[in-house]
C-alpha cells in the first residue's frame, strides 16, 4: 500500500525506526520530524475521526502531494522506496476524491 510505504513511518503509530535513529544528533531530527507528522494526522487514528475531518485530511494530503512538499525530501534521500511513483499519485489523487 503507496501510503505505508511512502507515509507511515511519519503519520501513524507503526513507524519503522531505521538503525541510524539512535545515535544522537541524527536522533533528535528524526524523533521531532515523526512527532511533528503525528501531530498533522496519524493514520493510527484514522478510523476515529469524523467524516469531515477525514474529508478535510484527503484534502490536505493532496495538497501538500501535488506541491511535492511530502514525502520530505531527506526522508526520501535515505529511503527511495518511498518517492511516490505516478501511479502512487493516481491513487491518491482517487482516494481524495480529485
Amino acid at each position: 500500500m503507496h501510503q505505508q510505504r511512502a507515509c507511515y513511518d511519519y503519520h501513524s503509530n507503526k513507524t519503522k525506526w531505521s538503525w541510524y535513529a539512535n545515535i544522537a544528533p541524527v536522533s533528535w531530527l528524526i524523533t521531532n520530524d515523526v512527532a511533528k507528522g503525528r501531530e498533522h494526522f496519524n493514520f493510527s487514528d484514522w478510523e476515529n475521526l469524523s467524516r469531515k475531518d477525514k474529508a478535510r485530511l484527503r484534502e490536505k494530503i493532496w495538497a501538500e502531494i501535488i506541491k511535492d512538499e511530502v514525502p520530505l525530501w531527506q526522508y526520501k534521500l535515505l529511503h527511495s522506496e518511498a518517492k511516490l511513483t505516478q501511479k502512487d499519485r493516481s491513487l491518491i489523487k482517487e482516494w481524495a476524491g480529485k
